[in-house]
């Protein structure tokens, strides 16, 4: 009857020469031996068939505690223990060794220094890698960031929130949706309310910036036009008016009749030529009703400039509707003249 009997190296070097001598001091390489078979994973195996003492030589040195051992040829595998085989827990496993290299996962303990697994063995390392009982290290922070930052996939464009996204389907039916939208007709998809407001915000801004001429703001409720007098050749005699479209000049009873209350709140004038007395000025004059409202004066410095211009606040001149603006001018000395004017006067108007 034989026996086997096994040995484990203890930091599991595999290829060794592991040899079984007969006797307690056995002359190596030449008394009789059994070479032990390996398993590939630190252990080594043989059978005997005759109970005597026996010597392990590992590498050709005596191990001491296994020199002169005597092995019945029977029940061995109790005399040089081999339980590296069974779980690491100590339960399970087999009490002979395996003559390949697959082992059970759980029979191999685990030594991990950095804690990033609770469980002992390979086995349970493995289950936390699946999910079970992870750690807060590595494998299962990764798998927590990840899941942190899913969000639900909606599939419509009506439903979801903030964090929600959308899915490649209603992506693509989102992007067939806006490459069918004619503006040019004003027609609007359905559920595009927001984009509908938003444009319409946008023309009705557009507008007011049309009018008003700026971000409304202090002056929200106001408007303004431009008003617009001109004076074809020199300015002669010591007085007269200016005149409006179509050439038609003003006078005390003609001017451009206001539709809305408001103010003047600004004035320019540009002209090609000019002569003015030294100490001398020339009267640009602008007529509410027929009277004098406000004055640009131009001297006799200012008329090589070919331009001048003047603002006011609103509320300083005032019109109400139904009121004429026109436009005079008024010479101190004889000869002095502008030639080829041009007048624009503001008209900021204070309802809609």
């Amino acid at each position: 009857m034989s026996s086997r009997i096994g040995f484990r190296e203890k930091n599991n070097t595999t290829g060794l020469d592991v040899r079984l001598y007969e006797g307690s001091d056995p002359n190596i390489g030449v008394d009789p031996y059994t070479a032990m078979t390996d398993n590939g994973d630190g252990s080594y195996y043989c059978d005997i068939s005759v109970s005597k003492k026996y010597t392990l030589v590992v590498e050709g040195v005596i191990q001491d505690e296994v020199r002169g051992r005597t092995l019945p040829s029977s029940d061995l595998i109790n005399q040089i223990e081999f339980d590296a085989h069974k779980n690491a827990d100590g339960s399970g496993g087999t009490s002979s060794p395996p003559t390949n290299k697959e082992h059970n996962a759980a029979a191999i303990y685990l030594a991990d220094a950095g804690g990033r697994y609770s469980g002992t063995d390979i086995e349970a390392a493995l289950q936390e890698i699946a999910g079970s009982g992870r750690t807060t290290q590595t494998v299962k922070d990764n798998y927590d960031t990840i899941q942190n930052h899913l969000h639900a996939i909606i599939n419509d464009l009506i439903t979801g929130g903030t964090t929600d996204a959308l899915s490649a389907e209603m992506g693509k039916d989102l992007g067939d949706d806006i490459g069918d939208m004619d503006f040019s007709t004003s027609t609007y998809l359905a559920n595009m309310t927001n984009l509908t407001n938003a444009l319409l915000a946008l023309d009705a801004k557009i507008w007011e910036f049309f009018i008003r001429g700026s971000e409304p703001g202090s002056e929200a409720n106001l408007r303004r036009i431009l008003l617009f007098f001109s004076y074809d050749g020199q300015l002669i005699g010591t007085s007269g008016y200016l005149t409006m479209a179509k050439g038609i000049a003003c006078s005390a009873t003609h001017g451009i009749v206001m539709t809305r209350a408001g103010s003047i709140t600004g004035i320019s004038a540009s002209w090609i030529g000019a002569n003015i007395t030294s100490d001398r000025i020339i009267y640009l004059k602008v007529q509410k009703n027929g009277t004098d409202l406000i004055n640009l004066q131009i001297t006799d410095a200012e008329a090589a400039n070919l331009k001048d211009s003047t603002t006011h606040a609103a509320g300083d001149y005032t019109f109400s509707a139904g009121d004429k603006i026109g436009m005079a001018y008024a010479i101190d000395a004889s000869g002095d003249y502008l030639d080829d004017v041009m007048i624009m006067v503001e008209l900021t108007l204070a309802t809609s």
